[in-house]
């Protein structure tokens, strides 16, 4: 009876999206488990033993955790059966090498996806060690589960890699929903609307969350549109269509103080709904 409710109250949620009402905070919520759920590793997730981010969902049982060796890109493939959705969700900023490559600024040309566009080097890099592996395995569970729904999440630097996988996997498959939690600015302003152009991203940013005010926008960095913004009360609202609300996350700029509220979304932190270790 709760798994027949769960799934109801999930389709609903799915569907306002699918019917263009851009934002459902049930299904934002559903998914902050598993991009929080990411971060373990791989011992951790293929038993589904992942702490409360994993008891929430009792009845995943088939999924597949890759790792990429080289710019570590790491994250899974699973199948909910409660909700019939196949969920990619990649980790975010963990290691040293992470951070490494959320400082760096670099620009990397995209011009084989759309004239003038161009994108974080580091995000680049993460995306397109991991691609390959990340549409073989997708390729697989669509097959398996022909009538699932196919949806993306990550958070941090994990949300921005989905940014860049969502614009690539929409060529070759259908995504019902993308939710991304305190992503960063993944490439300049003709990326952001080929992005746009693409997929509908909802961008869940939270309160004073520095995170989505880099790389800085003077550097020519700017953000795809659809941001749904909370404040430190937990109201939300939808932002403009620029990308750039002024009164969203961006009032606040680049606050060290706010770095709290980035592993804080939905009132729950990273640390509750995890107890595992990392890679």
């Amino acid at each position: 009876m709760i798994q027949s409710l769960k799934k109801a109250i999930f389709l609903i949620g799915l569907f306002t999206i699918l019917l263009g009402q851009n934002y459902n905070e049930t299904l934002g919520s559903y998914l902050w488990h598993f991009a929080t759920a990411s971060y373990c590793s791989a011992i951790f997730l293929t038993p589904w033993a992942c702490g409360k981010a994993c008891k929430l969902h009792p009845n995943v049982a088939d999924i597949t955790v890759f790792h990429t060796s080289v710019k570590e890109t790491h994250g899974f493939v699973l199948h909910d059966p409660d909700t019939n959705s196949i969920i990619l969700a990649i980790r975010g900023t963990q290691s040293l090498l992470d951070i490494l490559d959320d400082v760096c600024v670099c620009f990397d040309p995209y011009e084989n996806m759309c004239p003038g566009c161009k994108v974080h080097r580091g995000f680049h890099e993460r995306w397109e060690s991991a691609k390959n592996q990340v549409i073989g395995i997708v390729e697989k569970y669509k097959a398996r589960y022909p009538k699932a729904k196919l949806i993306l999440t990550g958070h941090s630097l994990g949300g921005a890699v989905i940014a860049m996988a969502a614009g690539e996997l929409s060529f070759k498959f259908s995504i019902d929903a993308i939710y991304t939690f305190g992503q960063p600015r993944v490439g300049n302003k003709a990326y952001s609307d080929w992005l746009y152009s693409r997929v509908k991203i909802i961008r869940v940013t939270h309160n004073k969350d520095p995170v989505p005010t880099l790389p800085f926008s003077l550097l020519g960095y700017k953000h795809q549109p659809l941001e749904i913004f909370y404040d430190v009360n937990w109201r939300w609202k939808q932002c403009d269509l620029s990308g750039e609300d002024p009164t969203c996350t961006r009032q606040y700029g680049t606050m060290i103080g706010g770095i709290p509220d980035h592993s804080l979304y939905y009132n729950i932190s990273t640390d509750q709904l995890k107890r595992c270790s990392t890679i």
